[in-house]
């Protein structure tokens, strides 16, 4: 799933086959980030990359991560590089990566 966010509109396009793919639109509230979580569920996404500039990613990220601990969400062109909480959730994204790595590599003979 690819996700722009915006400062009043999320759009997120999820590959439904090999050649089809699925574009929505929602709001910048959790009401409306709530249906997208929705929707990630119910097409049994595992993996988000997301655009954003400013912090307008983090509300989105939130409501993805809170319900989807086993998503693998990683951000692309954050413009917010250096804020503290972006610092924070890019620690907590590679420390989530480097364990994903070592039991990719633990399981990959099994």
């Amino acid at each position: 799933m690819c996700i722009d966010v915006h400062k009043d509109i999320t759009i997120a396009t999820i590959r439904s086959s090999n050649t089809e793919f699925e574009t929505r639109k929602f709001g910048a509230y959790t009401s409306s980030l709530t249906d997208l979580r929705d929707w990630c569920k119910s097409e049994v996404a595992t993996h988000v990359a997301m655009e954003s500039t400013g912090v307008y990613w983090m509300l989105v990220f939130n409501v993805l991560e809170e319900y989807f601990e086993e998503m693998n969400p990683f951000m692309v062109h954050i413009n917010n590089k250096n804020s503290i909480e972006t610092q924070k959730i890019n620690q907590n994204l590679k420390k989530r990566d480097n364990e994903n790595a070592i039991a990719n590599q633990f399981f990959k003979d099994v």
